[in-house]
């Protein structure tokens, strides 16, 4: 195997020993501190599939056809919320797909289990998880994250379902890891469980009084997503100070950060009419800050592009590979005066900022 080979094949290797500690240290924590951070984690880990599967099958498909083969969509779709606003569909189609599709399904489900019409006209129709004080997700953006009909996760079916799906992203993870149990610890193992409580509410009362207010309730809907995305990566993520975590991690928190902000800039150009100042003022924070915008550049996509679909690109010569680094040298090639140090603190320090401010907008 060539070098450019070698160290794609690593990248991959590298993700699914990371998913795999994350699930051994899952399966022993309390069941309301394994459901939260494995719901969180879903994306990132259809993503990791997604795109090794889709590269084992170009290079390796001897090795790609021993992996369990995914029958539906459910896992690109899952995938492709990390994009967020930068998906197909643009800001406009995903704010569509929340109001036509996940906000319905919830208020027809929780009105189905309510015991009267008066109840079902204050009925709670959705749920929030918290870490802290901090919002980890709804059940709005369980639907969104995981891909799945919300009418699947609404079920009283879906729990076995999504662990159903879950067993069969480990028996993905585990022969590509190249490590037999025990994997090690992950940040899981370094939480609190007795601080995860979760909280329903109203849809329309909790959107209209968060982030831009009433008349945009899709758009806080999404924006309930973006928060919930760094305040994992901040609260939980980098809890974990494993050397072979490293570039993991500095992934997990590059491609959403690259995409909260590249979203933000979206939505503003769109919907800046329907924007009040001050949510244009917590925008403008976020996407025109000046050190934020050095991994902004249009370089940094192609480095976004290689760290979420491991293949590299024809520019990559062998002479700039660096094999024992994190990231192998691509850091120093498409961001240049910055290495893996430099750019883990910098990006460490714009997930903890951003996640503060829309913290402080919601």
């Amino acid at each position: 195997m060539d070098i450019r080979r070698a160290i794609e094949y690593h990248a991959i290797q590298v993700d699914a020993l990371w998913a795999c500690r994350f699930g051994m240290s899952v399966a022993e924590q309390p069941r309301a501190l394994s459901s939260a951070v494995s719901l969180d984690t879903f994306n990132y880990l259809s993503l990791f599939r997604h795109e090794s599967l889709k590269y084992l099958r170009k290079h390796h498909q001897a090795l790609s056809g021993l992996l369990p083969q995914p029958t539906t969509d459910e896992m690109e779709r899952s995938r492709n919320t990390i994009k967020l606003f930068d998906v197909h569909e643009q800001v406009d189609g995903v704010i569509d797909h929340f109001m036509n599709v996940i906000l319905p399904a919830h208020t027809r489900y929780f009105a189905s289990i309510s015991t009267s019409p008066t109840t079902q006209a204050t009925a709670h129709d959705l749920f929030i998880t918290y870490y802290g004080d901090r919002v980890l997700y709804t059940t709005h953006s369980v639907a969104f994250t995981l891909g799945m009909s919300p009418d699947i996760v609404l079920t009283p079916g879906g729990s076995q379902y999504i662990r159903e799906v879950a067993v069969d992203y480990g028996k993905h993870f585990r022969p590509l890891s190249n490590q037999a149990p025990p994997y090690g610890p992950s940040f899981v193992d370094q939480l609190d469980h007795s601080i995860i409580s979760s909280e329903p509410v109203s849809a329309a009362v909790y959107y209209g009084s968060h982030f831009n207010g009433a008349s945009t309730p899709g758009i806080n809907a999404l924006l309930c997503v973006f928060m919930a995305s760094l305040n994992f990566l901040d609260s939980m993520v980098r809890l974990d100070d494993r050397p072979e975590s490293r570039q993991t991690i500095l992934k997990m928190q590059y491609i959403t950060l690259y995409h909260v902000t590249s979203s933000l800039r979206k939505l503003r150009l769109r919907h800046a009419a329907e924007l009040s100042q001050q949510s244009l003022g917590f925008i403008a924070q976020i996407v025109d800050d000046a050190v934020l915008a050095q991994i902004s550049v249009d370089s940094a996509r192609q480095l976004r592009n290689a760290l979420m679909h491991y293949g590299l690109f024809s520019d990559v010569q062998a002479s700039e590979i660096i094999p024992d680094v994190p990231c192998y040298g691509l850091i120093e090639k498409y961001l240049p005066g910055h290495d893996y140090a430099s750019l883990s603190s910098i990006i460490t320090e714009q997930v903890v900022r951003v996640a503060e401010l829309l913290n402080q907008w919601a």
